[in-house]
């Protein structure tokens, strides 16, 4: 058994890699929430973090305890309840929270901002953990907004107002230079890859990808998109209607005739949760399915991300990190494997179109670094 003192323990909070991204932590909140599957084989995944089950006055009850922020709360409510899906959109949800948190927050007497906020943040990042488990990239947001909080704390000049205002600047241009502004950028550069005549295959809905479509639309340029779903969320109806509205021809199919789709397709188009350093994606499950169809049929792979989903950590399997969802949204009984992503292996992807331009998997290390030496990421 292991030993909860032991500083080498996942558990211990003295350890270094304690943190809103590290899988041990978010999977000691996660232990008996949901219906655990009853076979051998589905045990396999007992280690993987689930979202717990809570009702909106028990989670008001648990944010009280914890003195948590109302906008926090809310925030909460939503990823619990799973409405509020994308990891763009649960990474600009989070720092719109943060800014409203750090408009109203009330400074204890003689306390210094930078600290008495990081505590806070601390708070609200394990409360949202017990919410739902963090993807990989909200976690980078997370250690960018702690890190600028230890660069505050180190100006001694400022003023806590002076450090309030600083943080609240630094949180706008965050959301709008590495997630808003990025993914437009990004969306100019990928269609541009799309040509007259393109077939182009999208899974489930990406909003990165939903905007680069519709960007090629705006364009002029004639193309139709073929839009390949699954269940329990079947998210590509919304990706469909979106597009259909903005003029593009598409088909609808559900997974079981990706084949089909396939043969039709001249491109197939991917959204990311992550992009890890060995090139590999991590993205909602059936991606991978997808892109190995692709590679089979001989028709390219696109992923589209922004660099702020890149991270360092090498992932070779959807096992070892991943995230459960409730067996009971597919399976009545609630004995059945709901995981939330899959791995997309970089031998299965030609090219990864991010803001800084298109590149193959094998670079994403390069941009790490890159990004590393100009303080513009933490990792």
């Amino acid at each position: 058994p292991s030993n909860p003192s032991n500083p080498s323990n996942p558990s211990n909070p003295s350890n270094p890699s304690h943190g809103a991204n590290d899988p041990a932590v978010q999977r000691k909140w996660s232990k008996e929430v949901v219906p655990a599957a009853s076979s051998s084989a589905l045990a396999f995944f007992d280690h993987l973090p689930t979202r717990e089950q809570f009702s909106t006055e028990q989670i008001a009850t648990i944010a009280a305890e914890k003195a948590i922020p109302v906008p926090c709360v809310a925030l909460g409510i939503q990823m619990q309840e799973g409405s509020l899906r994308g990891t763009n959109n649960r990474s600009l949800a989070f720092l719109r929270m943060i800014d409203e948190v750090v408009a109203s927050f009330e400074l204890s007497d003689g306390q210094s901002f930078t600290r008495e906020f990081t505590l806070v943040v601390k708070n609200m990042v394990s409360f949202l953990v017990r919410c739902r488990p963090l993807s990989p990239a909200v976690g980078n947001v997370i250690k960018s907004i702690k890190a600028e909080l230890g660069h505050l704390a180190t100006q001694s000049s400022l003023s806590n107002e002076e450090a309030r205002a600083e943080l609240r600047q630094f949180v706008a241009a965050f959301a709008q230079d590495k997630i808003s502004g990025a993914q437009q950028v990004l969306a100019g550069m990928a269609a541009d890859k799309i040509n007259n005549g393109d077939i182009i295959l999208t899974y489930a809905r990406s909003s990165t990808v939903e905007s680069t479509l519709k960007q090629a639309a705006a364009n002029g340029t004639k193309f139709s998109v073929v839009v390949a779903d699954s269940s329990p969320l079947y998210e590509g109806k919304g990706m469909l209607a979106e597009l259909v509205g903005a003029g593009i021809p598409c088909e609808y199919m559900l997974f079981n005739s990706l084949e089909t789709g396939m043969n039709l397709a001249n491109k197939v188009m991917l959204g990311a949760a992550a992009v890890m350093s060995n090139g590999a994606v991590l993205s909602r499950a059936g991606t991978a399915a997808c892109a190995m169809s692709a590679s089979l049929a001989h028709v390219p792979v696109i992923v589209c991300s922004e660099t702020y989903k890149f991270h360092e950590r090498v992932q070779l399997d959807s096992i070892m990190n991943n995230e459960l969802a409730d067996p009971r949204t597919i399976s009545a009984d609630g004995n059945s494997l709901n995981i939330v992503y899959d791995l997309t292996t970089s031998d299965f992807i030609n090219v990864v179109i991010t803001e800084v331009g298109a590149l193959p998997p094998t670079s994403v290390p390069v941009v790490l670094r890159e990004f590393r030496s100009q303080n513009e990421l933490v990792l």
